[in-house]
Formats: C-alpha cells, sequence, structure tokens
C-alpha cells in the first residue's frame, strides 16, 4: 500500500509538471513541425489561422538571418457582408505576437511564430462621392472600385439608375449583390440611364491580371428600347459573371453604336459583347434582348454582316463563354442572325455544364472554325439546342467536329438549323453521335 501511494505521487507530480509545461509553453515562440533553421539563422512562421497565404497554404515560414528584420507577409481571408453598404472583400490583417501587434523593424534574435488577427473591414459607402452630382450608388461605387484598384462588395437594398460606366483597373473586382434572399421582393434592377449606350464596359486597355464585375444574388440589369450597343462590354481578359438567380435584358440595339470600330465590328449584339475575355454564366438568365441590325454597317475595314450578329451573347478574338447550371440564355431576338449566341471563328470557347437552356447558337466559320465543348457534368434542357453554321455549306464539311465532348445522349440535345448566308437555308446535313457534321 505504501508502494502504492509512493508511486501515486510520482505520477501526480509527473503530471502537474508535464501540464505546467503545456501551459507555459508560448506557440508564437516557434513550431515544432518546422525544420531547423541553418546556423545563425531562425524561422519566423505565420500563422494565417482561417486565411490563406497565395499558395493556398494557411501557414509560411520564413528564414531570417540573426538580427536581421523580417518583411510582413501577405494572407488574405475573404469577407462576405451581410448590410447593405459597400465593402473590402477581404478581412483586415494585422500579424502578432503574444497577442501584440509585431513590430516589423524589430531585429529577429529567436525563432518565433506570428498569428494572423483578423478584422472585419469597415462599410466605405460614405467615402464613394465620385463623380460629384450622381445620384447612383452603382457609378459611384464602380469609380471608388476604380481608384482603389481592390475588390469590393456592394450590397444594394434598392433599384439604381445609372448611365453608362466603366470598370478599368487591372485588379479592380466588384461583386454586386442584393441585400435580400428573396427572388421575388428581394430582386434589385440597376437600370441603364439615358437612351444609348453601355451600362457596364469591363476590362481596360491589357487588363492583367484581371478586371472583374461579378453579379451577386439577385440583381438584374436592364437596357432601353432605344439603343445602338450592347448592354454589356467585357474584353481584355477581363471577366464577367453572372451568378445564380441574376440576369439581364430589356435591351434593344440596331447596331449603330459599332460603325466606326477598326476590327471589323460592323455586326450587332443587344446583351454582352465578349471580346477577348471571359463571360460566367452560372444559373442565371439572359433573355428579352433584341439586335434589330438587318443590313451591313459600317465601311472598309469596318464592314460587318448582321448575319454574324446575336441577340443574347457575341464572342470573339479568343473569348471564352462558360454556360454553368441551370442558366437560361433564350427568348431574345435578332433581325437576320443568331437569335441568342453567336461565335466567331477566332478560337472562341463556348463551354456547357449542367442543365445549360440556350435557344440557339451560331458558329462562325474559319481558320480554326468555331466550336462547342460539353463538359462531364453536361445534361442539357428538356428541349433541343439550335446550331447555325457561319457561311455556306462548303465552309462546313462531313467530317467536321462541332461538338467536341459528345456523346449519343448529350448530342441529342442539339439540331442543326439554318447557314448564315443572305438567304438563310436550312441546313439538310446531320450531327453524328461524335457531334461532327454527316
Amino acid at each position: 500500500m505504501k508502494n502504492f501511494k509512493k508511486f501515486l505521487g510520482v505520477a501526480l507530480i509527473a503530471a502537474l509538471m508535464t501540464m505546467s509545461f503545456v501551459a507555459c509553453h508560448d506557440p508564437d515562440e516557434e513550431d515544432p513541425d518546422v525544420p531547423p533553421a541553418p546556423a545563425g539563422s531562425f524561422n519566423v512562421t505565420f500563422n494565417a489561422g482561417e486565411g490563406k497565404f497565395s499558395d493556398d497554404n494557411s501557414t509560411k515560414t520564413v528564414v531570417v538571418t540573426d538580427g536581421a528584420t523580417v518583411a510582413k507577409q501577405i494572407a488574405t481571408r475573404d469577407y462576405q457582408p451581410g448590410t447593405v453598404g459597400l465593402w473590402s472583400a477581404y478581412y483586415v490583417l494585422t500579424w502578432q505576437s503574444g497577442g501584440s501587434d509585431y513590430d516589423f523593424s524589430k531585429p529577429v534574435k529567436s525563432n518565433l511564430t506570428l498569428t494572423a488577427k483578423w478584422t472585419a473591414p469597415a462599410n466605405v459607402i460614405s467615402e464613394a462621392t465620385s463623380p460629384a452630382g450622381s445620384t447612383s450608388v452603382v457609378e459611384k461605387a464602380i469609380t471608388y472600385v476604380n481608384n482603389k484598384n481592390d475588390a469590393y462588395w456592394l450590397i444594394l437594398d434598392a433599384n439604381d439608375e445609372c448611365p453608362p460606366v466603366s470598370l478599368t483597373g487591372s485588379a479592380a473586382q466588384l461583386t454586386i449583390s442584393s441585400n435580400s434572399d428573396n427572388t421575388e421582393t428581394g430582386k434589385r434592377t440597376i437600370q441603364l440611364k439615358g437612351t444609348t449606350g453601355r451600362l457596364f464596359t469591363i476590362g481596360g486597355t491589357g487588363s492583367t491580371p484581371k478586371t472583374v464585375l461579378t453579379l451577386g444574388k439577385n440583381i438584374e440589369l436592364k437596357g432601353v428600347a432605344t439603343n445602338n450597343t450592347a448592354l454589356v462590354l467585357v474584353q481584355n481578359t477581363a471577366v464577367f459573371s453572372m451568378g445564380p438567380f441574376s440576369s439581364l435584358t430589356g435591351n434593344t440595339s440596331n447596331g449603330n453604336g459599332y460603325v466606326g470600330w477598326t476590327n471589323n465590328h460592323g455586326y450587332g449584339v443587344a446583351g454582352v459583347h465578349v471580346d477577348g475575355a471571359s463571360l460566367v454564366v452560372n444559373g442565371a438568365k439572359i433573355y428579352g434582348n433584341t439586335n434589330s441590325l438587318d443590313s451591313v454597317k459600317g465601311t472598309g475595314n469596318q464592314t460587318g454582316s448582321a448575319l454574324t450578329s446575336a441577340g443574347g451573347i457575341y464572342g470573339e478574338s479568343k473569348a471564352t463563354i462558360y454556360l454553368v447550371g441551370n442558366c437560361d440564355i433564350s427568348d431574345n431576338t435578332n433581325a437576320k442572325g443568331t437569335a441568342d449566341i453567336y461565335s466567331t471563328f477566332s478560337a472562341t470557347i463556348i463551354s456547357l455544364n449542367g442543365t445549360a437552356k440556350v435557344g440557339e447558337i451560331g458558329l462562325g466559320q474559319g481558320t480554326p472554325n468555331a466550336k462547342i465543348t460539353l463538359e462531364n457534368g453536361f445534361t442539357g434542357p428538356t428541349g433541343q439546342i439550335t446550331i447555325n453554321l457561319g457561311g455556306a455549306a462548303s465552309n462546313w464539311p462531313s467530317g467536321t467536329d462541332v461538338l467536341q465532348g459528345a456523346n449519343s445522349t448529350n448530342k441529342a440535345k442539339f439540331k442543326l438549323g439554318k447557314y448564315l448566308t443572305t438567304d438563310l437555308p436550312s441546313i439538310t446535313s446531320s450531327l453524328t453521335d461524335a457531334g461532327k457534321i454527316q
């Protein structure tokens, strides 16, 4: 019994010593999982917690020479606001050691770990005051984001009438969303102010890395019946992303806004013009847009055909159009060309996934001809998608691959319509199971 009591006492002392060691260990001092630093150097480990570094890791270790200072590392943590206003898309980061802000001018004399303190950003809508005299919250927000050249959220609780405005900062990113999840009462309409012009031009000259405009839940862009151009132009590697329950509608273009452009922009499009950029339509809807161009516009190298046009989306110059989820690009009209989507031959990619509903797709002919890519998740709409082919039948010989990734199931979701020549003759060929013209 005496030996047992002695053993119990020793065990209790050992346990208390272990607890004391654990309690006194400062995790800010060093990380035992990090390999030892070379002689004469120390490890400084940055722990971003709920944030991440550019490599998607939450920790990063920097080796610092004894007595030197360590550079402040950049990590981010996404922020999604729930209330009305203009907000940074990221939490504010402060690096701390031992619960206090770290002094980066201090020489490093030992291994240590710096931990991230994340603070929610402030609402900066009151700072968005330019242009002076504007009554549009959207216009002021875009101007502010251009000047800051960073990522922001704009949360709306009311409709907005916005004049033509451009998002052009090379790193400018803006997500516009409603403050309500209700798809009926929570819809916020951004109406084009005036009788002509693009509501949004996205992307400046050589937009790098990427200028991005995203429509969040319950945002609708609305055009006018007297327009001469597309409601949205996305260009120069920029990205226009439309999320679930967003929409674009109500724009009628006569195509006159394209006359005088220098790269054969004689066509017209009423919805979205994608020029060397990317459009993502994820569960969104582009409908009720009309291209009324019915003849050739412009002269010389501005000459283009009304047949190379669209009511909904026009893609050119290595553009990429992603149609994802249960998106709907239909019920658009075109006086002479393809109603919903037209893709030029210059390597424009139309990628379909999910149930993506489209009324008509026009494919331009050239070197190479435009194609449609069907992703693994493509199941298609209930009905069929019509494919119109640019130029005469001689441009689309037997064996031409129109549908990449097609099989007997999803090929049946498509049918050939008309050749886009003056008299719009019907296509008598059909598609093989491999998505090629027979």
